[in-house]
């Protein structure tokens, strides 16, 4: 692939739209409208402005100049409770590629990250920005460092995820590379939690410890259950591996498969005579090509 070949998914600059004029995908929970962190946005947002633009792409169905929000909904709510008539968007344009998760209501600790260094790169204080969240600043100041000693690989991996920022206390207790397996660990686990990061860190060799002179943390729990988490760790990554492999080989059989029975099922006298004969083997042989991955 060359550099012509790759496809921009996103208009290059921001656009201002009118609220009324987007419309969310779902909504954001009236339980999570009454905790802190919404608070802190709501008011950051009416101290400083928006500070991340909302992600939306134009919908190939529907009303003439509507926009569906991909990815900011709570931004946009908070917009909507402090009065707003428009907001700062980037338009996608294929919501199909687009690659967030967007059924989660939570702005992850990264997200809020991003935001908060964007806000001060901009100029705004540390000061106005703390009063803004209603946190002090050094508060704001452990926000700003939380990928600090994290390597961009990854914070590309965790970075649309909602992992506990007390999880990345354990990523920076290990190499890059190790970063790495653990990020990966936890996406295929789908486990972001502070518990499942310590459990990864207790299965790391000392080897792959940024200070292996130095004991472990073992937060209260026995030696001999480290020793029994590390274990298990190890086991859990290596069959987590091996599914990935049966998962790439199946995934290739399955393509010559339905490339095979794809170009059979182009004979019609083949499809006559599955079709008097053997009904139900063709009507499995047409699922199969109807088969667009594992997943289905």
């Amino acid at each position: 692939m060359n550099g012509n070949d790759v496809q921009i998914g996103f208009e290059m600059s921001t656009v201002t739209l009118p609220m009324n004029r987007l419309v969310p995908t779902h909504p954001v929970t009236r339980t999570f409208k009454k905790t802190d962190k919404y608070r802190r946005i709501v008011a950051s947002i009416r101290e400083v402005g928006l500070v991340e633009p909302l992600a939306v792409t134009e919908p190939k169905d529907g009303p003439a100049g509507t926009f569906i929000v991909l990815d900011g909904h709570i931004r946009l709510e908070a917009l909507r409770e402090i009065g707003a008539t428009e907001a700062t968007c980037i338009v996608s344009k294929d919501d199909e590629a687009y690659t967030y998760n967007r059924h989660v209501n939570r702005l992850s600790s990264f997200q809020e990250h991003f935001m908060l260094a964007k806000a001060l790169n901009s100029g705004v204080s540390e000061e106005r920005l703390a009063r803004a969240l209603d946190i002090d600043v050094k508060r704001l100041r452990e926000k700003c460092n939380l990928l600090r000693g994290i390597c961009p690989e990854a914070v590309t991996l965790l970075r649309n995820r909602d992992v506990a920022a007390s999880a990345i206390h354990y990523f920076r207790k290990v190499k890059s590379f190790r970063q790495i397996a653990m990020a990966e660990a936890m996406n295929s686990a789908n486990n972001f939690s502070r518990s499942y990061a310590f459990a990864l860190y207790a299965a790391t060799p000392p080897n792959m410890l940024l200070n292996p002179e130095k004991p472990k943390d073992s937060e209260g729990v026995a030696l001999a259950d480290v020793a029994r988490i590390e274990k298990e760790i190890s086991v859990l990554e290596r069959d987590v591996q091996q599914v990935k492999d049966d998962l790439a080989r199946d995934s290739l059989n399955l393509a010559f498969v339905r490339a095979y029975l794809t170009k059979l099922l182009e004979n019609n006298r083949v499809v006559r005579f599955l079709a008097q004969h053997h009904s139900e083997v063709l009507g499995q042989f047409q699922k199969i090509v109807e088969t667009e991955s594992l997943d289905a």
